[in-house]
């Protein structure tokens, strides 16, 4: 008889470590599932900045080179010599002595 109880009692010892082993193991399931939708959301949300990030590089190079562009125009614009080149292109502005002629291109 008492053969018989310590069977049932490794019995039911055994069928409750299989129970918190299983739930254990359903715990670590979701766990795992839940990191690995995590890791695709992310990863998702990556690939966007990365993109956004090329594009705002891009941007940034075009307004460096137009800012040194300017910086350079401000430059040349100290010069004399540029002022007066550059009033007689845009403004047709002449010397003394010196006449002004408008040729209009012909449309086409």
């Amino acid at each position: 008889m008492v053969q018989a109880k310590n069977t049932t009692k490794k019995n039911t010892s055994t069928i409750g470590a299989r129970r918190r082993i299983r739930l254990l193991m359903i715990v670590v399931c979701c766990v795992l599932l839940w990191a690995g939708i995590t890791i695709l959301d992310q990863s998702d949300k990556l690939a966007e900045n990365s993109a956004k990030l090329v594009t705002l590089e891009t941007k940034l190079a075009e307004v460096e080179k137009i800012n040194e562009e300017s910086r350079m125009e401000l430059d040349r614009l100290n010069d004399p010599e540029y002022q007066e080149e550059k009033a007689r292109k845009d403004l047709q502005v002449a010397r003394e002595g010196e006449t002004v002629f408008d040729v209009v291109k012909p449309a086409p």
